[in-house]
């Protein structure tokens, strides 16, 4: 077993990767937002710093806690999680516009004979009697 080990027979094994926080569900901060945007649009962090007018660490720390809500490592799978995300709010809108133009549906109408309705009145009615007149 000695000789397996020191030439080299066993492979080594990966050492994992660092896990992830678990994926804040959260909405993102306008500040976050406006890094996400500036992202998407191919710029870098130093781009994005000079555009905003924050400091480039700030940037960093932003897509920090931003890999953090997104729940993924890097810049690319960022973009994706995010296409995915407008996409679903895209039709979320498409659906919630269908079914304001879509009227409801209207009640079933009875078939047949239908009985008029009774009127209660909450007087009674007698005959007068011979004495009360």
């Amino acid at each position: 077993m000695k000789f397996a080990k020191m030439s080299g027979y066993f492979p080594r094994m990966p050492r994992p990767k660092r896990p992830l926080k678990m994926p804040y569900e959260g909405p993102t901060t306008p500040a976050q937002q406006r890094v996400i945007d500036d992202l998407m649009l191919g710029h870098t962090n130093k781009d994005i710093a000079v555009s905003l007018g924050i400091a480039e660490q700030t940037v960093r720390s932003h897509l920090t806690h931003i890999f953090i809500k997104y729940g993924v490592e890097n810049r690319g799978a960022l973009i994706l999680a995010e296409h995915e995300r407008l996409e679903r709010l895209k039709c979320q809108a498409s659906t919630a516009a269908d079914n304001e133009l879509t009227p409801p549906p209207t009640p079933p109408q009875p078939q047949g004979r239908q009985a008029a309705p009774i009127h209660h009145s909450t007087r009674l009615h007698r005959p007068a009697s011979p004495a009360a007149r």
